[in-house]
């Protein structure tokens, strides 16, 4: 029982997408997240963060009071971004979106997203079930938030300066 797809931070749930494909969001605890220094533990959580405060004022949000009322509705798998308990080599704190294996957006080394615009689009049109409810939640996120956060392209060569 459960949610579809959660963000956390150190255990803390600030995000969710429901059942329904909509998302509840804490605001007060995603706009704290936003602005944490990058680390090689909180990378990934730090890029969906970006990508759901840029989305903020362009997608509608079910209230996180009557998300609680929802947990019993989804007892299929449950995916959780949260901060690592260690540090994490690139492969491990990466962020990859694939539909049918075919690699559409991802998080690169520096943090930046690469992402392919006509195919989250189409993914967003797609009728919901529970096997797309997260990836279509996640591509109407990334639409939401097109205009307001900044992407790379696939092939810049991108190396990570981040300091620990």
């Amino acid at each position: 029982m459960g949610y579809p797809f959660i963000l956390a931070y150190d255990g803390d749930v600030f995000a969710r997408v429901n059942y329904n494909g909509e998302w509840s969001v804490r605001w007060d605890k995603a706009l704290f997240v936003r602005y944490e220094k990058v680390t090689k533990r909180n990378k990934a959580i730090l890029a969906c963060t970006e990508v759901l405060v840029a989305a903020k004022d362009n997608f509608f949000v079910t209230p996180w009071d009557e998300s609680d009322s929802w947990a019993d509705r989804w007892s299929n798998k449950q995916i959780v971004i949260d901060i690592l308990d260690h540090d994490a080599d690139e492969e491990e704190n990466e962020i990859q979106l694939n539909e049918s294996n075919e690699k559409f957006a991802i998080v690169k080394p520096s943090g930046k997203w690469a992402i392919d615009w006509t195919k989250v689009t189409e993914i967003s049109t797609k009728e919901l079930d529970r096997r797309s409810v997260t990836l279509i939640g996640f591509c109407k996120l990334l639409l939401a938030a097109k205009d307001n956060f900044p992407t790379t392209s696939w092939w810049d060569d991108d190396t990570d300066d981040e300091e620990e």
